[in-house]
């Protein structure tokens, strides 16, 4: 397991250079809780969270809650969604 894959490692290097995002793993941007960690730092981070995360509307909604900028990441399909729109 290297770097990459561990979490605190990857927080700290994207909070000194937010391009360090780009590293990311499939498996973390998969992780709710580390999704939601990179949030705190910039929310257009949102975009690169994985399909799964982006599609459910429950975790978009505190995500757009942490940072309105998340809304541009969810999926279409949420943001074409009248009910999910008025929520958020």
């Amino acid at each position: 397991m290297g770097l990459k894959s561990d979490n605190k490692f990857m927080l700290e290097c994207i909070n000194l250079h937010k391009e360090c995002v780009n590293f990311i793993s499939e498996h973390q941007k998969a992780d709710k809780q580390f999704v939601f960690q990179i949030l705190q730092i910039d929310g257009e981070f949102f975009r690169l969270a994985s399909d799964s995360i982006r599609s459910d509307a429950l975790i978009c909604l505190e995500a757009i809650e942490i940072d309105p900028l998340c809304f541009k990441g969810c999926v279409a399909s949420l943001k074409s969604d009248m009910q999910f729109c008025s929520d958020a």
